[in-house]
């Protein structure tokens, strides 16, 4: 079974990291036909609506629907905001400090508020209708009040994107091919780095919940073949991977009874597999990042002891085939972070779950001149972990999707900030897996989501369109994932195909993980 929640040791394995509370975002059911289509959740996840049966608490204010639903795609220009609620409700309460409609940059829109249907249904209509292509965000503030001045407690809201006159589905079943070769071993959990050949080396993972891939392969894109570069690489997954000038490194990660301070190396020019050098620090879910002048930078990950996981506050840099200290540390624990290289060499690092306050939604800034970090003077905007961090075209902006967030946001390195980009997954997930596509567009692919104590492993296809609003949109591709696959890696090749690799098993009953691969073609041939 997929691991998506770390827990003090037990058998194979120790940590306090992922306490993903991932509430479902998916629609709920109603007795009237008029809303059943469009009945939804909030971006808290608080059902708008509830399932046939269920008695509501009585003496109180509450909204029972939203239309359009969050998260709905496609809403005509032409539409209006409805808003039912449970009672009829005090004009008087309805103001710009109670009732708003904005787009997703905070921008509002001029728009006409009538009450219907005996007082229980607000409708806010655009004064010149929607503009297409475009993120709106209806909020409903505490302030409203009924006829019995009972007050709405919480905010209730919804996010949609109007129509983009853009064809649906964005993609097509035929650009995803299963190939007919596979790896050699089952693998989940684990690396796929590209080299500057354009070969795909791939490392570690678990063939199943105990075993561990003992092989490193590659992968060639003009054979659309798998090839056994070593049969007894150290055991590790949920490692970091980096590729550096012509040499792949796997570090740290968890080898089976403890996390893990050693690499492996690959080198890209005569394929040759060797134990690498160790870290100073057992590091497991570290991040890696590639420096200038064929350096490499780790930092954070856990280590454990008995029972209790300690957060690293250390970093390092391979250097010269050894590691060593960087002159600073960084500014907060972390473990389950992403690291993104900036175009001026600067590397991003973004959420984690963190020792200091547990969920942090926080962003530092890593300089490879003076070795310092430093937080950045705005946080990201939402706290995430063990997510994609995918820089974009254009240079220094860098999207940041998934991690147990269904929103994304994109960082601009030119003012430091981030920026919320529109739609999203509507699902919370973790463990997807990103690829930029040559026309601009960021492909991303299944992953876990934690619905109560159920855990799904998803077939869903999302594609980031940076065209659509102020800062791109993500929007479903119309596709899914056969088989479904989280725990895989989502390679860009230098061709402009992607390669999706490997996996947890998918009807997660304890088998082997997955040795497929699939190719995607971003166009048809």
């Amino acid at each position: 079974m997929p691991r998506v929640t770390l827990r003090p040791r037990r058998a194979r394995r120790a940590a306090a990291l992922l306490c993903l509370a991932l509430a479902p975002l998916g629609a709920a059911t109603r007795g009237a036909a008029a809303w059943a289509e469009d009945a939804g959740a909030g971006p808290e996840g608080d059902a708008f609506g509830a399932v046939v049966g269920k008695r509501r608490r009585p003496g109180r204010l509450q909204v029972r629907r939203i239309k359009p639903r969050d998260g709905k795609q496609n809403v005509d220009v032409d539409a209006a905001v409805v808003v039912a609620f449970n009672a009829p409700i005090d004009p008087s309460t309805l103001t710009s400090q109670t009732v708003r409609l904005q787009k997703l940059n905070g921008e509002q829109v001029r728009h006409e508020r009538r009450i219907e249907e005996d007082g229980k249904v607000l409708v806010l209509e655009p004064e010149d209708g929607f503009e297409p292509a475009t993120d709106y965000h209806v909020r409903i503030l505490p302030g409203v009040a009924d006829a019995a001045g009972r007050t709405l407690r919480r905010e209730r809201s919804a996010i949609f994107f109007t129509d983009p006159g853009a064809p649906t589905p964005l993609l097509l079943p035929s650009q995803f091919v299963t190939l007919e070769d596979t790896m050699a071993e089952p693998r989940a959990a684990h690396s796929a780095t590209v080299t500057t050949g354009g070969r795909v080396v791939i490392v570690g993972g678990q063939t199943d919940g105990v075993v561990f891939a003992s092989s490193v392969e590659i992968f060639d894109p003009d054979t659309l073949r798998f090839q056994v570069l070593s049969a007894s690489a150290s055991p590790r997954a949920y490692h970091a991977s980096v590729g550096s000038v012509n040499d792949v490194w796997a570090i740290g990660g968890w080898n089976g009874t403890a996390a893990s301070s050693s690499t492996t190396h690959v080198n890209g020019l005569t394929w040759q597999v060797t134990t690498g050098p160790a870290m100073l620090e057992e590091r497991d879910f570290a991040a890696a990042a590639p420096l200038p002048n064929g350096k490499v930078l780790v930092t954070g990950g856990l280590r454990y002891s008995g029972s209790n996981a300690f957060y690293s506050d250390t970093a390092e840099i391979l250097e010269l085939g050894t590691f060593r200290t960087t002159f600073g540390r960084p500014v907060r624990r972390r473990a389950g972070h992403s690291l993104t290289p900036l175009p001026d060499g600067r590397v991003l690092v973004v959420g984690g779950v963190s020792a200091q306050s547990g969920f942090p939604a926080t962003a530092e800034i890593f300089d490879p001149v003076s070795e310092l970090f430093t937080t950045l003077p705005e946080p990201a905007l939402y706290h995430r972990q063990i997510h994609n961090a995918t820089a974009l075209q254009g240079g220094g902006l860098v999207l940041v999707t998934d991690g147990g967030n269904s929103l994304a946001e994109v960082f601009d390195a030119a003012t430091g900030k981030f920026s919320a980009a529109g739609g999203g997954s509507f699902v919370s997930r973790t463990r997807a897996g990103t690829a930029l596509l040559p026309d601009g567009r960021v492909l991303i692919v299944g992953g876990l989501s934690q619905q109560g104590a159920t855990t799904l492993i998803l077939d869903a296809v999302d594609l980031y369109d940076p065209r659509y609003g102020d800062w791109g949109r993500i929007r479903n591709a119309g596709v899914k994932l056969d088989p479904a696959r989280a725990g895989h890696t989502v390679t860009a090749l230098r061709s402009g195909q992607v390669l999706i690799a490997g996996g947890f098993e998918p009807t997660g009953l304890g088998g082997d993980n997955l040795a497929s691969a699939v190719l995607f073609t971003p166009e048809e041939e």
